[in-house]
């Protein structure tokens, strides 16, 4: 071989090295199974929600995976990040093209519930306390887990106290409202509930906080699309007839104080005295929440929310 030819045959090899490389050998190793991390999906319209998928073997190729949905007017997707389009349910799929490997996820997707207004969170917001006529009026007084409002807010009204034995029958540790004593469940129907400490710090996380002076807090929505929706909780105060020099029940702090119950008694908690539930708390011109904790006989507010 002379010196041209073996220089020729050193460029051959060199060439085809680059054209190897260029390839990803994961083009070549077909996906055996996909899972998906969740397998059933309810949302709200208008939300972008992400799946993400595992192929097995782990070296295959994720480019190669082709994602679907059975009705493309309920939910779209692509590339893993599905758009919740209008009430229905739909079936996205991922697959691996030739060969049979594939997983699903079913979505139901829910309309946004008359009375409602969508921040872009897990639940929606009431426009309105219960037994409220608009967002400004107060609307009615309950103590923690009763369901009609009363003419005193002290321990011996207390459905759940025992006076005789200065202890409470239900709910003496961490539980959550049951639905038969929630009054935003009887009153509006199962997909509506007082919200949770959870569903309250995530809308405060969310949302910008403003005092409109004397009559309550109003909070924005900073979730990208939803900025331009908002709810306002009207200052009225909370009913505790134990505060002195007041005979009989009627609103304290009204005009200074926005404040409605949770649920439930979140973990950090569980060390307060069993007497006591959270709320969220707006106080006179403060630009953030109070987290305070009331008499369970007390009497505040209830703002509901609704799950889809």
């Amino acid at each position: 071989m002379n010196r041209f030819s073996f220089s020729l045959s050193i460029a051959a090899c060199l060439l085809l090295s680059c054209t190897v490389d260029n390839n990803s050998e994961n083009d070549t190793i077909s996906v055996d199974s996909i899972v998906l991390d969740q397998s059933a999906i309810t949302s709200f319209v208008n939300r972008e929600i992400s799946l993400n998928a595992s192929v097995s073997p782990q070296e295959a190729a994720e480019a190669k995976l082709i994602w679907s949905s059975s009705d493309n007017s309920v939910a779209t997707v692509s590339k893993g990040i599905v758009k919740t389009l209008k009430e229905g349910t739909a079936t996205i799929t991922v697959s691996a093209g030739s060969n049979k490997a594939e997983a699903s996820c079913v979505f139901t997707v829910s309309a946004i519930p008359n009375g409602a207004i969508d921040l872009g969170l897990s639940v929606c917001w009431a426009q309105q306390n219960v037994g409220a006529s608009s967002p400004e009026s107060f609307g009615q007084y309950f103590s923690w887990g009763e369901t009609t409002e009363k003419e005193s807010y002290v321990p011996d009204t207390y459905k759940w106290y025992n006076p005789s034995t200065d202890s409470f029958t239900k709910y003496n540790n961490t539980g959550r409202l049951e639905p038969e004593d929630d009054v935003a469940t009887t009153r509006l129907g199962a997909k509506w509930f007082i919200p949770t400490y959870e569903d309250l710090m995530e809308l405060v996380q969310n949302c910008t906080i403003s005092w409109v002076e004397g009559k309550g807090a109003r909070l924005t929505s900073t979730v990208s699309g939803f900025e331009n929706n908002s709810i306002f909780i009207p200052a009225a105060g909370f009913m505790d007839d134990s505060v002195p020099h007041r005979a009989s029940a009627h609103p304290y702090l009204p005009g200074t104080v926005a404040s409605f119950w949770t649920s439930n008694i979140p973990s950090e908690y569980y060390n307060e005295p069993i007497n006591f539930i959270r709320a969220g708390h707006f106080y006179n011109g403060d630009p953030t929440i109070w987290w305070s904790s009331y008499s369970k006989f007390d009497g505040l507010q209830v703002r509901p929310v609704a799950k889809p």
